[in-house]
């Protein structure tokens, strides 16, 4: 159970989500935003490693579709970094949840008992695919397809390649292959 201020904090930071998913195509509120872009990108990048609300990964989306004309070479590889390490945390937590932590034998039924490790990687799946959804944005739009940007993206998400080797143990195989297909592609135009 919640505390009273955990659950305040959480209201808090659900309401400062709402308003900012809100603002985002607004022209006053763009303007400032593109004024201030390299270190909102800078907060955004920091978020991702550390919040939980999948309703900050939904606004998140929503942002880089709206301002994805502001980014540059480095902010760009400073948010792909971020989500590229939280991939792999949340992956990580999946794993240890899912593997088993020692076995024991329960003398009294003669059999072997089997320990898996409980996280709090609730809702880890959900993320991982919000981070993708960013990512994906990111291969398809026209917007990156210049040879600094592809090469930035290439470079920060290749990590994520190491996943392929085993898609059963993951469930974003299709988004490697669709990412990897959207940069072969724009690869292919250049």
């Amino acid at each position: 159970m919640l505390s009273f201020k955990t659950k305040w904090k959480k209201v808090l930071a659900l309401t400062a989500i709402g308003l900012m998913k809100s603002s985002v195509g607004d022209d006053v509120f763009g303007q400032r935003i593109q004024e201030k872009f390299d270190m909102i990108v800078e907060k955004l990048a920091a978020f991702v490693a550390t919040l939980k609300l999948t309703e900050f990964f939904d606004f998140l989306v929503e942002f880089v579709m709206t301002h994805h004309a502001n980014f540059t070479s480095g902010n760009l590889q400073l948010l792909l970094d971020s989500l590229v390490r939280r991939i792999i945390e949340e992956q990580a937590l999946l794993d240890k949840m899912n593997k088993p932590k020692g076995k024991t034998l329960n003398l009294s039924k003669k059999q072997v008992v089997t320990h898996t490790v409980k996280g709090n990687a609730k809702n880890s799946n959900h993320r991982i695919a919000k981070c993708w959804n960013v990512l994906r944005f990111i291969a398809e739009h026209h917007y990156f397809t210049g040879l600094d940007h592809i090469q930035i993206i290439e470079t920060s998400c290749k990590p994520l390649l190491a996943y392929i080797a085993e898609p059963q143990s993951i469930d974003f195989d299709d988004d490697i292959v669709f990412f990897l297909n959207d940069l072969m592609l724009k690869r292919a135009r250049l």
